[in-house]
């Protein structure tokens, strides 16, 4: 989860279930009428969490209706060597906590069985356990760094925006004592930032010194040695002109999702992909008539959130993004995340929980009386932001959703 913050400082929490643990977003299979594996895990992939009282949660990349599915669970240890667990399950969940305890990592697969006999293998996922606590651990004050303009935390780094004009990369293996690997004032404004396992995407505004990087525009860094980023590549032929301000991009597999302003008229999402060197090469152009702020990409779907509407995009061909279905609300959207079948949206007045089995069709089945500029959902807990406020809840009844902790910023 990604916020544009220019305050005094960041406040980084190690939270009930590992907020900052999210979902990568990489793509790991095309979808297709056969081969349909388990996707979407709950714990996230590469999760660090902080309860053994666990359910596993897990759906499917394409939305199917005609098919029933049971499930095998493989868990354990050992990658190489995993155990059946449990076997024929009828629901894509397990509870899980007899068989995970604290300082352990764990691995684990699904194996889905279709109502036309075919088998579904799914990747290995993993997730380890630690035990932190609810409280703010680590602080980047304004007086040493200029003021704190944005971050984004991907796998074990923390990529942070300076207002001072900067980029620092630290190391949060340790999350209450996080590394600096790389610092400088390198004299670029940038206003959003996103990353994968070998690059760190920054929006850049102005730039001057030694690192010269075009001006508004959105640049490439390789980041196989964290200590010394090297610009890779830009798409300055495409946002080359100071109109075309862009609010947020957002890595998406091996593309990259931008959100332009388009003026009065809605806005713009781009679809750049993003080859192994770097480079960035336009594959769509979708204008909105929402004013939308940010893009959340799930599997082959993009949810626009914004004024009375929710815009739902299929990108299963990225070159052509298609308008597959709109979530009509009386009030403006700010958020979306889901998780398996379920799709949560963050409103300005309250929370909406929808069955979303069905993509063209998500029925509302709970809401909660809480604005939210933002939510993320990471394993049972939903986590929701406002005011000065980041507020937890117990999500695995979903008709029964409780509220188990607040902090204040």
């Amino acid at each position: 989860m990604h916020y544009n913050l220019i305050s005094k400082a960041v406040l980084l929490f190690v939270l009930v279930g590992g907020v900052f643990i999210g979902c990568s977003g990489e793509i790991l299979f095309e979808p297709s009428p056969v081969h349909n594996p388990p996707s979407y895990p709950s714990p996230d992939d590469k999760a660090v969490i902080n309860t053994p009282d666990q359910i596993l949660y897990w759906g499917h990349q394409n939305q199917d209706l005609s098919r029933n599915y049971s499930y095998d669970l493989y868990f354990g240890n050992d990658s190489a060597n995993l155990e059946l667990v449990a076997e024929g399950l009828e629901e894509n969940y397990f509870e899980a906590s007899d068989l995970i305890q604290y300082d352990n990592a764990y691995y684990w697969k699904i194996e889905a069985l279709d109502n036309e006999g075919n088998v579904h293998i799914g990747e290995t996922w993993s997730f380890s356990v630690r035990e932190h606590s609810f409280k703010i651990i680590w602080e980047v004050n304004n007086d040493e760094y200029g003021g704190v303009f944005g971050y984004h935390v991907y796998g074990d780094y923390l990529y942070l925006l300076r207002g001072s004009g900067g980029l620092s990369i630290y190391e949060t293996a340790d999350l209450r004592n996080p590394i600096p690997l790389f610092k400088e004032e390198m004299k670029v404004v940038c206003y959003d930032v996103c990353a994968d396992d070998k690059y760190v995407y920054l929006y850049v505004g102005r730039s001057w010194g030694r690192w010269q990087f075009p001006e508004y525009t959105v640049v490439s860094l390789d980041i196989s040695n964290p200590y010394q980023p090297v610009y890779a590549g830009d798409c300055r032929e495409v946002i080359n002109d100071q109109t075309l301000y862009v609010h947020s991009i957002c890595k998406h597999g091996e593309y990259l999702l931008a959100i332009l302003d388009g003026g009065y008229d809605g806005n713009i999402l781009q679809i750049f992909h993003i080859d192994e060197n770097g480079q960035f090469s336009l594959e769509s152009t979708y204008r909105t008539a929402l004013e939308v702020m940010k893009t959340y990409p799930v599997g082959d779907k993009v949810y626009l959130p914004g004024w009375k509407k929710v815009e739902i995009l299929d990108i299963e061909d990225p070159s052509n993004p298609v308008l597959e279905h709109t979530i009509e609300i009386d009030e403006t959207a700010t958020g979306v995340e889901t998780r398996g079948n379920l799709l949560f949206m963050s409103c300005l007045s309250k929370t909406y929980i929808y069955d979303n089995t069905n993509p063209t069709n998500p029925v509302k089945v709970n809401e909660l009386s809480i604005n939210s500029y933002d939510l993320e959902v990471s394993c049972n807990y939903l986590y929701i932001v406002n005011d000065c406020y980041i507020t937890t809840f117990d999500i695995r009844n979903i008709q029964n959703i409780r509220e188990v902790g607040s902090s204040y910023t």
